[in-house]
């Protein structure tokens, strides 16, 4: 599984349920053991409202002025585009906790993992991990659906956010049909975003949701191949032919588009040259993440317009460690090249026309002058 430290993923990790209980209790003794005894330990616990989401954190942690707002943003921009009514949704919570209270909360779920959603609850040991509120948003319309589905979505609404810290790969296009059926541990998170994104872009969210709610966690694979035809109205195995044949990419097409592409738009300072130049702080209302545990992150995303395709230098000027990543919102991220990333200096890049999403991350515990210029070469 992919995700901060390890696997992330929703009801679908209880692999130590107590004997004899059938998996839906099991996952109701696990969110009430949690709810009702568990806790956190004797951590005062600080709430981060928002409208859509709260984010619950340590004390001794600093969060970040802008995470709340980021992840509201993401809430609202996710169920829009999988045409979910907000209007209907419970309030959700993200609690981001250190690993022992991390542990204590995830006493029926994998070891291992990064992060759990269930319902209008989340919480892992990382400040931006998105993935788990992605799959609170999904649990609004459907709580126990097949594990391809369910992080083939949440992933492929990730985007860089948490990808520019090395604990997630882009998306690879490969044959998606031998882990249709596969439960956690044993399923590429990548294979199953590119594919769900492959469907949202062909297909539009409706029948992925359909499908999705047509499917349990105990599913198989051939249970999904059954319902994607009658959803589809096409053998899933011609769907998945054309997706590892085809090299086109249409203008129409419109994958998920992840939370970085939310991000404030900077008109070009001249013709062929972009420049966007900032002290990053914690402290600003649009920088997101935070310092506690072993992390220490504050992330800021800009988008642009790309109107020449061609060759360009991209230029990051800074004192500190920035690391960023330049990815498309909108084309064909199932196709390798679709995100580029960088980090202080020159990097030689080719881009097509179309919107793009940078994505800066460096220490929340620094102020960071920065400068970014994208010369277009020629």
């Amino acid at each position: 599984m992919s995700g901060v430290d390890a696997l992330s993923g929703s009801w679908g990790h209880l692999a130590r349920r107590p004997s004899g209980l059938a998996p839906e209790l099991s996952v109701a003794l696990s969110v009430a053991l949690f709810v009702f005894g568990l806790g956190c330990g004797d951590a005062e616990i600080i709430d981060a409202p928002g409208e859509h989401i709260d984010i619950h954190y340590a004390d001794e942690y600093v969060l970040c002025d802008g995470t709340t707002a980021h992840f509201d943003r993401g809430v609202a921009s996710v169920a829009e585009q999988l045409g979910l009514d907000l209007e209907t949704f419970e309030h959700l919570t993200y609690t981001w906790l250190d690993a022992q209270e991390f542990n204590e909360a995830s006493r029926f779920y994998f070891d291992d993992q990064g992060g759990w959603a269930w319902g209008s609850k989340s919480y892992g040991r990382h400040p931006l991990f998105f993935h788990e509120v992605v799959h609170m948003v999904v649990h609004q319309d459907k709580y126990d659906s097949i594990t391809f589905l369910t992080e083939g979505i949440a992933t492929a609404f990730e985007g860089p956010d948490i990808r520019i810290t090395g604990a997630v790969d882009p998306p690879v296009r490969v044959d998606p049909r031998p882990i249709l059926g596969a439960r956690y541990r044993k399923i590429d998170y990548r294979t199953a975003a590119a594919f769900v994104s492959y469907l949202f872009a062909r297909f539009g969210p409706e029948p992925l949701m359909e499908l999705n709610r047509e499917l349990r966690f105990l599913s198989t694979g051939g249970k999904l191949r059954r319902r994607f035809e009658k959803v589809y109205g096409v053998p899933l195995d011609s769907v998945v032919d054309e997706y590892l044949s085809d090299e086109s990419c249409p203008e129409l097409m419109t994958p998920p588009l992840p939370l970085s592409c939310l991000g404030e738009l900077i008109p070009w300072a001249e013709e062929g040259r972009w420049v966007y130049s900032r002290v990053m702080s914690c402290g600003d209302d649009d920088v997101a993440g935070g310092i506690g545990g072993p992390y220490d992150i504050a992330n800021i995303s800009v988008t642009l317009e790309v109107e020449q395709a061609g060759s360009y230098d991209l230029t990051l000027i800074s004192d500190h460690g920035l690391k960023g990543v330049l990815a498309r919102c909108g084309g064909c991220p199932w196709i390798e090249g679709h995100e580029q990333t960088f980090e202080v200096g020159l990097t030689w890049i080719e881009l097509e026309e179309g919107s793009y999403a940078m994505t800066l991350s460096g220490r929340a515990s620094e102020d960071i002058p920065l400068v970014v210029q994208l010369r277009r070469r020629g």
